[in-house]
Order: C-alpha cells, then structure tokens, then sequence
C-alpha cells in the first residue's frame, strides 16, 4: 500500500524579465559553431570579460527565449563556472551565476567563506 504523502508544492508562475537582445537572425549550426569552449585551445587566444559576460547572459531566464517560456517554474538551480583559461579583466577562480537576484543571500549563506 503507498503511503500518505503530503500535498505537492506548486511554485507560483514564472515570469521572467523581457529579453530585448537574443535575436540574433543566426541559425543554430552558426551559433554553435562559433563557440568559444576553452578558447581555441591556441595557448594564445584570450576573451574580453565583456563577451564573457554577455554569453552569461543567455542562460539567464528572459522573456523571449523559447528556453525559459517553455517551464511554469522558478528556475532553482544556479550556474557553477570554474574559470581559468585567458579570460582578461576576470580572476581564475569558481564563479556561481545566480538566476533570480532574490537566491543570491540564501546561496552565498550556504557557502563557506572562502568561497566568497
């Protein structure tokens, strides 16, 4: 006999912020084609942080992305990046990219401290 569970939690609807900048008129075969994993593995080529940061952005929940209006939840997992090839203007390190602001305190209190 299956025992008596609770009642499932249901997260409030999920809007995430309007996103103004993905299109990009490129198809995916361009897309992916142009990525930068471990950059070029040249030993010379570097990344501006800028850039960097920009494709950051992508995987951030945004209206207009076919990705994020696809769930009805509050994304609860968060991004970990070790970094540590070429990237200029960015110290190598381990970097967490927060997906909802409102997370940041409750993450960073789950931490230990020298990771912050």
């Amino acid at each position: 006999m299956k025992p008596t569970t609770s009642n499932a939690r249901v997260s409030p609807p999920f809007e995430p912020p309007e996103n103004k900048e993905l299109t990009t008129g490129k198809g995916a075969h361009e897309i992916i084609a142009q990525r930068r994993s471990a950059v070029a593995m040249d030993g010379r080529s570097t990344l501006e942080s800028e850039r960097f940061f920009e494709m950051m952005s992508r995987v951030l929940p945004r209206k207009g992305n076919p990705v994020w209006e696809s769930i009805s939840w509050i994304p609860s997992i968060h991004l970990g990046l070790f970094v540590h090839h070429r990237l200029q203007g960015l110290v190598p390190g381990l970097y967490a990219l927060v997906r909802r602001p409102e997370a940041f305190e409750t993450l960073k209190g789950s931490m230990r401290s020298e990771f912050l």
